[in-house]
């Protein structure tokens, strides 16, 4: 069965976008212990060890997130969970394998729960990732995403 996955949580200050390397410490993974088989699982790699692409995903951003790793990463997979974006597009008849106009996909996510608008990359006309943006509240709230780089940018139809 194939499935979105987590790729990262990138915070953001508005000023630049998506801050990194806050520190070079590595992730020390024992902070993180009780939530690895669920990583596994949800925010795989698929080209490295996942102790070393959570160890890169924490350096980079996370460290940037004023959030301890266990905070973090739970954050991501709470999202994730709460946000089953493969329910959300088969809700909307969206179903992998098919062409659909890009604006179906944006609409099947922005009148779902989610209620805002997903910034979609593409490559070579394939969806490759749903970006959900957050703003940096306490309890965080969805926001509308800004338009993808133009170089990741989908067709109108995929």
């Amino acid at each position: 069965m194939l499935k979105f996955t987590i790729h990262g949580l990138w915070p953001s200050n508005y000023i630049r976008r998506h801050p990194s390397g806050c520190t070079t410490s590595d992730l020390n993974t024992s902070l993180i212990n009780g939530i690895v088989p669920v990583l596994d699982q949800d925010w795989p790699s698929y080209t490295i060890n996942n102790s070393e692409f959570w160890d890169y995903e924490w350096k980079k951003h996370g460290s940037c997130s004023n959030m301890i790793p266990f905070d973090y990463f739970t954050l991501a997979l709470d999202i994730y969970t709460r946000n089953d974006l493969q329910q959300i597009l088969k809700h909307a008849n969206v179903l992998h394998g098919n062409t659909y106009s890009i604006n179906k996909v944006i609409t099947a996510i922005q009148t779902s729960r989610v209620g805002v608008l997903p910034q979609l990359s593409c490559k070579k006309g394939d969806l490759v990732e749903i970006k959900l943006c957050l703003n940096k509240n306490p309890i965080p709230q969805y926001i509308n995403c800004p338009p993808p780089p133009p170089n990741t940018a989908c067709p109108t139809n995929m």
